[in-house]
């Protein structure tokens, strides 16, 4: 059976502000795998902890591919990639509005900062995210 072909890119547009004092701010992205288990990607040299508003795009590139990578940029710029990852599950077209994203920092047992705006762009290139 054939395997959906949802999106050639997967990214997340993310305007936010977190004000924390700790300057080494990790993004962890989690996703299921093709094997059903759960995938974390660490994501280090965020530049997001500076109490500063900050625009940060999370692209997933080539999830239908054997070896998908995937790069933060903060401020457009490159802030940290990963290459060579675990292949995605394929989700449906059915199910896509059942995906959940959450955000936040946790510090001292509570989540602090805040996302300003959110934008999930499936499909299409890095030249349709940014209009």
């Amino acid at each position: 059976m054939e395997k959906p072909e949802l999106w050639g890119v997967l990214a997340l547009l993310l305007l936010c502000s977190y004000t924390c004092g700790s300057q080494d701010l990790q993004v962890l992205v989690r996703y299921q795998r093709e094997d059903g288990k759960v995938h974390a990607v660490n994501l280090q040299q965020a530049g997001l902890a500076d109490g500063r508003t900050h625009t940060a795009l999370l692209r997933l590139r080539g999830p239908s591919r054997p070896s998908p990578g995937l790069q933060l940029y903060v401020d457009c710029k490159l802030g940290d990639q990963h290459a060579g990852l675990p292949a995605l599950a394929p989700i449906p077209p059915a199910e896509v509005s059942g995906l959940e994203i959450r955000t936040g920092q946790k510090a001292y047992l509570r989540m602090q900062g805040f996302v300003e705006s959110m934008k999930i762009i499936l499909g299409g290139s890095m030249a349709r995210v940014g209009a």
